[in-house]
C-alpha cells in the first residue's frame, strides 16, 4: 500500500493535496472514491513516466489480489474528471500491454517548507498579525480552503446519503439512470427518436410480442402478438413512422416492417443475421449477411432491393451482424470485426459504403460488443462492450475520429443492446445479470436443495469426479478459470489462473487428470489441454483452430470431443478423439456433431446431431467400435448425459423460460420429465455414479433503463 505523504501538486486549475487525499478544482472539492484517488496520487507522483499495470495496483492494492478490470474502472472515473470542459490541464494515456502515463504540467509544493505560501502562518504577510489564521487581504489561503472544502464533502455525503455510489465531480456530468417500467421481461428494444417511445419485444411465459409504449404515461400497444420467433433486433425508422424487426426462419433472418401503432407488417429483405442501419436520407440501409466462410456487409435500397456488397471476411475473421451503425454524414459505416483466432478479441472499424476500404476507428480492443450507436454530431459513437470474458459489460463512449473511449458506466451490471435518441441526449440500455448456483438432486424424493450460490462465480459447465468433487469453469477472475469444490460445496479452490480462458473441465476416472479447454496456446485457438488433478504439469492435447466440450472414457484412455471454436455453426462441427497422453486425433463422427458423451460402460457414444435437412439437432447414440448411428427424436437444448444405468439419456428442455430434465430411452421408448424445477434454467447438468444429478442454473434478470447526462 501507499504511504501517506504531505505533497502538494498544482495543475490549474486542479490542486492536489496527497496529506489531505483531497482534489481541488477551481478551489472546489472533487468526489471521488478512494481507491480512484490513491491511483490518480501515483500516478501524479510518477508523472510523466509509463508505469505498469502491476505497479499501480500494486501500488494501490498491495498483496490483496483484485481483477485488473477494477483498475480500468478507476482509469475511467480519472478520464471523466480530467476529460470536461478543463482538459487541458491533465491527459491520461493508455499503453496497450504496458500501462499509463499521466502527463500534465505539475508544481509540486512540499506544505512543510517555508519557501512557498502553502502555509501563510510563516508567511511575511500572515506576520502582520492582522488575522490570527493568517488570512492576507483579499485572499483565502490554500489551508483554510481545504477545510472549507472538507466541511462542503462532508455537507454533500451527509446530502447524498451513505447509499449514493455514483462518481460525482465537479464540473463532471453526473449520470442520470431511470428505469423504464415493464421492462422485466424485454428482450430486443428501441427508443423512438423522439424519445417518448420503446418498442420492445416481451417474452413471458413462452409467448412473445412485439409492443411499443408511451414512456411518460405507460401506455402500451401490442404491434405483433404470439410471435413463434425470438425477436434478433428492433429499429425505428429515422422519422419515427415506421418499426423495423428481424426474425430468425429456418436457417435464416428475415426483416420486416410494422407502421408506428401497428398495422399490417410487411417484408422487406431475407437473408440478413442481426440489425440493420440507415443512411442519412434513409434512402439505403446496411446489414451482415453470412454466406459460407465469408461475412459479408451489405446494403440495399429501403425496399430491400438493390443489394450489393460493400467488404467482406473470411473466417475466421468477422463482422458482427448486430453491431453496424451508418454515420450521420453518410460517409463512413461502424461496425464490429473480430477474428476467431489469436486475442479473440473485437475493434470497431469504419467501412467506406463506397469503396468498401475499412479502418480502425479505436484501436482498443474488447472481447464482444453489444451495441452501437452514433452521437448525431458524429463526434463519437456509444457502445456495449466487456474487455474479457469474465467482465461486465458497460457502456463506453468512442470519441472520433480519434481518442481514449471512455466508460459510462462502472456498477455491478451488465448493460448492452443500446438505442439512441435523434438528439443524442438520451440512451436506452438493457441491463443484465445473471443470478446462478450449482443445486443437487439426490433422486430420494426430496426437493432439489442448491450446493452452492456462490455470486462470484457465474456458474455454466459442471462436473462430478469419482472422488465426490465437483468441476466448474468461473468467472470470479478477469479470465474464466478452473475450479474445484466438494460435493458440498465446501473447499472451493482454482486450479488454474491468469491463462487466458480455461473452460469445460472433466476429471478422469482414476483421478489423475483434468481435461480441459483452453485458449492459453500461442495461437490463441480454443483446444484440449490436460493438467494434474492438482492443477499442475499441464500438457496440450490437440493443435487445430478449435476444440471444445472434452469427455474421458471411464478407462481413463482416451478423450473424446468437439472440432470447433465456441462461435463455430453447429453444422460445421464434427466428434474426434484423441490419446489422454496426445498424440495424433481421429475423426469419429463424419456429419454434424457435438456434445460427445460416453456410456459408464465405455461402449457406447451419445451426441447430438444434425441430420441433412433438420433445423435443429437430434440425439443420436453409436457403438464406439463402429457401427449404425441410432437417431433418437429428441432435440436436446443443452449438453447431454447418459444416465449412470446406461439405459437412458439426459437432456434439457426449457419452456416458458424454465428448465427442466428429461430421460430418453436408448432404445427410443417414450421420454420422462426427470426434475419438477418451476424458476431458473438449466446451464449444465452431470451425474454421479449412485445416481446424485448435480445442475447449474442461472436466470436472467431483465431492466431497461434511460440514461442521460453520459458526456
Amino acid at each position: 500500500m501507499r504511504e501517506k505523504s504531505s505533497q502538494v501538486f498544482i495543475f490549474e486549475p486542479f490542486v492536489l493535496d496527497l496529506g489531505q487525499k483531497l482534489l481541488t478544482l477551481d478551489n472546489d472539492p472533487v468526489k471521488m472514491p478512494a481507491r480512484t484517488f490513491e491511483v490518480l496520487a501515483f500516478l501524479v507522483e510518477n508523472n510523466n513516466r509509463v508505469v505498469s499495470r502491476d505497479e499501480v495496483m500494486s501500488a494501490v492494492w498491495g498483496d490483496v489480489y483484485v481483477e485488473e478490470a477494477n483498475l480500468s474502472v478507476h482509469i475511467s472515473n480519472l478520464r471523466k474528471v480530467f476529460n470536461g470542459e478543463k482538459s487541458g490541464a491533465v491527459s491520461i494515456e493508455t499503453f496497450p500491454k504496458k500501462g499509463y502515463r499521466i502527463y500534465g504540467n505539475f508544481k509540486r509544493e512540499d506544505p512543510t517548507s517555508a519557501s512557498n505560501d502553502y502555509t501563510p502562518a510563516t508567511s511575511p504577510d500572515s506576520a502582520a498579525g492582522s488575522d490570527p489564521l493568517g488570512v492576507r487581504p483579499g485572499k483565502t489561503p490554500i489551508t483554510l480552503k481545504f477545510i472549507i472544502a472538507g466541511a462542503f464533502v462532508a455537507v454533500i455525503v451527509t446530502i447524498a446519503g451513505l447509499g449514493y455510489s455514483r462518481f460525482l465531480t465537479a464540473g463532471v456530468p453526473v449520470l442520470k439512470m431511470s428505469r423504464v417500467r415493464g421492462t422485466e421481461k424485454s428482450i430486443s428494444m428501441a427508443i423512438s427518436p423522439d424519445g417518448q417511445y420503446i418498442a420492445h419485444e416481451i417474452s413471458d411465459s413462452g409467448k412473445r410480442s412485439l409492443n411499443l409504449t408511451h414512456l411518460a404515461s405507460g401506455g402500451n400497444v401490442v404491434l405483433l402478438a404470439n410471435q413463434p420467433e425470438v425477436i434478433l433486433d428492433v429499429t425505428f425508422s429515422k422519422d419515427g413512422s415506421q418499426i423495423y424487426y428481424t426474425i430468425r426462419e429456418g436457417s435464416a433472418g428475415v426483416l420486416y416492417k410494422v407502421p408506428f401503432l401497428g398495422g399490417e407488417p410487411r417484408k422487406v429483405i431475407e437473408g440478413i443475421d442481426g440489425a440493420v442501419s440507415f443512411s442519412p436520407d434513409e434512402s439505403e440501409f446496411v446489414f451482415v449477411r453470412k454466406q459460407g466462410q465469408e461475412s459479408i456487409l451489405a446494403a440495399a435500397d429501403s425496399n430491400g432491393n438493390n443489394v450489393r456488397r460493400i467488404a467482406a471476411k473470411t473466417a475466421p475473421d468477422y463482422f458482427s451482424s448486430f453491431e453496424i451503425a451508418w454515420s450521420p454524414d453518410g460517409k463512413l459505416i461502424a461496425a464490429a470485426a473480430g477474428t476467431a483466432r489469436t486475442e479473440r478479441k473485437t475493434q470497431l472499424v469504419g467501412v467506406d459504403p463506397a469503396t468498401g476500404a475499412v479502418s480502425l476507428i479505436s484501436e482498443k480492443k474488447f472481447t464482444g460488443v453489444d451495441g452501437l450507436q452514433w452521437l448525431p454530431d458524429g463526434s463519437g459513437l456509444v457502445m456495449g462492450g466487456f474487455e474479457s470474458t469474465s467482465a461486465k459489460t458497460h457502456l463506453w463512449l468512442v470519441p472520433f475520429p480519434s481518442g481514449e473511449p471512455r466508460q459510462i458506466t462502472s456498477d455491478p451490471d451488465n448493460y448492452g443492446g443500446i438505442s439512441l435518441t435523434a438528439d443524442g441526449k438520451t440512451i436506452l440500455a438493457g441491463q443484465f445479470k445473471q443470478d446462478s448456483g450449482v443445486w443437487v438432486d439426490r433422486g430420494d424424493g426430496s426437493p432439489p436443495t442448491p450446493v452452492t450460490l456462490e455470486k462470484h462465480h457465474e456458474f455454466r459447465f459442471i462436473s462430478w469426479t469419482p472422488d465426490d468433487k465437483i468441476l466448474f469453469g468461473s468467472s470470479a477472475a478477469p479470465d474464466r478459470d478452473i475450479w474445484v469444490m466438494n460435493a458440498d460445496g465446501t473447499g472451493i479452490k482454482p486450479l488454474t489462473a491468469r491463462m487466458r480462458n480455461n473452460i469445460m473441465p472433466v476429471g478422469s476416472g482414476d483421478g489423475r487428470y483434468v481435461v480441459f479447454s483452453s485458449n492459453r496456446a500461442a495461437s490463441g485457438a480454443y483446444n484440449i489441454w490436460r493438467m494434474g488433478r492438482d492443477g499442475t504439469d499441464p500438457l496440450q492435447l490437440t493443435h487445430g483452430d478449435g476444440e471444445i466440450q472434452p469427455v474421458i472414457t471411464p478407462d481413463g484412455r482416451w478423450v473424446f470431443y468437439t472440432s470447433g471454436a465456441p462461435e463455430t455453426p453447429a453444422n460445421e462441427r464434427r466428434i474426434w478423439k484423441v490419446s489422454i497422453d496426445g498424440g495424433d486425433p481421429d475423426q469419429v463422427v463424419s456429419e454434424p456433431s457435438q456434445w460427445p458423451d460416453v456410456s459408464t460402460d465405455g461402449n457406447w457414444l451419445a451426441f447430438a446431431h444434425k441430420p441433412a435437412g433438420h433445423p435443429k439437432a437430434k440425439i443420436a447414440v453409436m457403438l464406439i467400435g463402429g457401427g449404425d448411428v441410432r437417431i433418437l427424436d429428441v432435440t436436446p437444448d443443452n449438453p447431454i448425459h447418459w444416465l449412470p444405468s446406461g439405459k437412458d439419456i439426459s437432456f434439457v428442455k426449457t419452456s416458458e423460460n424454465v428448465s427442466n430434465l428429461w430421460a430418453a430411452p436408448v432404445d427410443g421408448g417414450q421420454t420422462r420429465q426427470l426434475t419438477q424445477f418451476v424458476t431458473h434454467q438449466i446451464l449444465n447438468h452431470d451425474w454421479a455414479d449412485d445416481g446424485r444429478l448435480f445442475c447449474s442454473r442461472s436466470m436472467t434478470v431483465r431492466d431497461a433503463f434511460l440514461i442521460t447526462n453520459f458526456r
